[in-house]
């Protein structure tokens, strides 16, 4: 049992990295991802709650929206830059102001425009 729980606690450490950090669109998916091999043990079932309900709420449901535009752009960008790319990243940071993917947004305008 408690070898059990120190594992879904190694688990969940690098989801909680996320958390701290902002990146709540990558928090979701990693959850998601261990949700179909952990669901069912209580130490996870417990976090898993409290993060899907954190995920209906600020800042956490407007990050996770942005996160998926950003994936979207840096998927883009991955394919080869171009003026349109750049112009529809600059207007996602712009929007996304201090956010984590905001930042993340003008670092990849940067790469862009090299």
């Amino acid at each position: 049992q408690k070898r059990i729980v120190d594992f879904v606690k190694a688990q969940l450490a690098p989801l909680a990295e996320l958390e701290a950090r902002g990146d709540w669109y990558a928090l979701e998916r990693g959850l998601s991802a261990l949700r179909r091999k952990l669901a069912g043990v209580p130490a996870f079932d417990e976090k898993d709650a409290a993060w899907q309900a954190a995920f209906k709420a600020e800042p956490a449901k407007t990050a996770i929206r942005q996160g998926a535009v950003f994936q979207q752009l840096r998927e883009a960008a991955a394919r080869g830059p171009s003026r349109q790319l750049a112009k529809e990243v600059e207007a996602f940071a712009q929007q996304a102001g201090d956010t984590l993917y905001g930042r993340e947004a003008r670092g990849l305008l940067q790469t862009l425009q090299k």
